[in-house]
């Protein structure tokens, strides 16, 4: 009887070393993980020092400014991977250069935008962080490149210009990103962006001029619907795509010039745009598809030789249409105010000059 009752005092004592061990082991792992652990502290402290360093060398880099000028004004300058600009003219240089010896992993997430320096989180954790060390964090939403409608998408608009410069870091501006979204009367795309979504920009109703630059190539059904004071666009040559109404009751437009790779003029892409009198189409162009320049102004229009394919709609009422310019195309002749298939079929009495 001796005998089995240590066996079971000792079963037993094992069972419980096996429970404290268990304890410790749990106990340690929640010290060493998890937002108050030590390594996530020791991580949080990381993160902070190299954020705080990043601050310091751009205040450096400002001081240093000064000093070279003294009429050096922060406020207008910009920083990001593409581009240093400075009172509106573009530099030599980048972010990487004003923020050389900082630690490029850190410096990526970073931009300087109307002199300040923003921090573009990637989570909510780095984004409190930032916060609590005094760096200033992007109102943006960005997911995957894409910047997402949200209502702080003005917050870093210049209020004395209306004018809001997209970050580098966006591939993507979001379905409805800017839409129906009073004050903003300027916006600058950059390169990096290389798709402006459908209704980006839709409804705004005090958009007076897109600059649009180079690398950006696809824009969306409706970007620029209805943006009534829109008064100036600049397509790139590297756009090869614009949506259905894209540019739709934009009725303060005046003039257009669409870039070379575009191929398709898709519906009513111009419609209602009742103030345009000058569009030039591009040389590669080969259909017109229907109310694409309906109801405007528009005075003369001449149709490249590489155009296959027009919708009879596709310029009707057009009451200030006074010439059409065919040239060498193979397809369409124009006679006595009426464009028409070579062959004599399919007349287009939309096309007839309205006088």
């Amino acid at each position: 009887m001796k005998q089995n009752k240590s066996k079971g005092i000792t079963l037993i004592s094992l069972v419980i070393t096996i429970i404290v061990l268990l304890i410790l082991a749990g106990v340690t792992i929640a010290m060493l993980t998890g937002d108050n652990g030590i390594i996530g502290k020791a991580g949080e402290a990381k993160f902070k020092t190299e954020l705080s360093a990043v601050a310091e060398e751009y205040d450096l880099y400002v001081i240093e400014r000064t000093s070279k000028d003294r009429n050096f004004e922060e406020g207008a300058l910009y920083a990001g991977k593409n581009a240093l600009i400075y009172d509106s003219v573009q530099e030599e240089g980048n972010i990487y250069t004003v923020l050389k010896n900082s630690d490029k992993k850190y410096v990526d997430n970073f931009e300087v935008i109307r002199g300040e320096l923003f921090y573009f989180a990637q989570n909510e954790q780095e984004k409190k962080w930032a916060q609590e060390i005094g760096i200033k964090v992007s109102p943006y939403i960005i997911i995957d490149g894409e910047l997402m409608s949200s209502n702080t998408n003005l917050d870093l608009m210049d209020e004395a210009t209306g004018t809001i410069v997209i970050p580098q870091n966006v591939t993507k501006i979001g379905a409805g990103a800017f839409r129906d979204l009073a004050g903003l009367r300027s916006v600058v795309i950059p390169s990096t962006v290389k798709e402006i979504g459908e209704y980006a920009f839709s409804g705004n109703p005090t958009l007076e001029n897109v600059v649009i630059e180079e690398g950006v190539e696809k824009i969306g059904n409706h970007a620029f619907y209805s943006c009534a004071n829109l008064k100036k666009i600049q397509f790139p040559e590297s756009v090869t795509e614009i949506g259905l109404y894209c540019m739709c009751a934009c009725t303060s437009l005046d003039n257009v010039e669409l870039p070379p790779n575009i191929t398709t003029i898709r519906g009513g892409t111009f419609e209602q745009c009742t103030n345009l009198k000058n569009v030039k189409l591009p040389e590669n162009l080969k259909t017109i598809n229907s109310f694409a320049f309906a109801y405007n102004r528009i005075e003369k229009i001449e149709i490249p030789d590489t155009v296959t394919t027009i919708y009879g709609s596709s310029f009707v009422k057009l009451y200030q249409l006074t010439e059409i310019v065919l040239g060498e195309n193979s397809i369409y002749k124009y006679e006595s105010g009426i464009l028409m298939k070579k062959d004599g079929t399919d007349i287009y009495i939309s096309f007839q000059i309205m006088c």
